[in-house]
Order: structure tokens, then sequence, then C-alpha cells
């Protein structure tokens, strides 16, 4: 949780928010607003989840890849149910 520093009817319409940490490089953090609590006038609680995509998409090493494609008939190709035997 994060207590920030504001009254609450001034945060209620935010849902996403980012910040840094300057103890990890100044690396800016995104997370997912999930809920608010009114702490006292001037303090207001922000409970977050980590958008982990969002935070660390930029550092991903991407792998070179190949993905192999096999054509079906159009009788072959029928929707089974996973109950089908």
């Amino acid at each position: 949780a994060i207590y920030y520093p504001d009254i609450y009817d001034n945060l209620i319409e935010y849902n996403y928010c980012m910040y840094q940490n300057s103890n990890y490089n100044n690396k800016w953090f995104f997370a997912f607003i999930t809920g608010m609590k009114y702490i006292s006038d001037n303090t207001t609680q922000i409970d977050i989840v980590e958008d982990v995509y969002q935070t660390w998409c930029f550092d991903i090493n991407w792998k070179s890849s190949f993905v192999e494609r096999e054509m079906l008939s159009v009788t072959d190709d029928v929707p089974r149910c996973k109950f089908d035997t």
C-alpha cells in the first residue's frame, strides 16, 4: 500500500499509477490501483498491483524462434469438444 498525501475525493478517478524506486536504479514501475481507503483529511491509502508487462516489457530479451504451421483440409477442420472421443 502507498500512503499518498492528498484528499480521497481528489484521487477516486484514478485507476493506474507509475512510481520510481530510487533504490532500484530509478526504474519506473507501473501498477493498477485496486483500492483506496480514507485515512485522514490529507492522507489516502492506495492499494496497487504491479503491471508486470508494462514495467518490464523493454527489458525482455527476445530470442529467435520458429513457428511450425500445418494446413488442414476443410473436411478435417472440425471443432471438437474436449469430451469428444
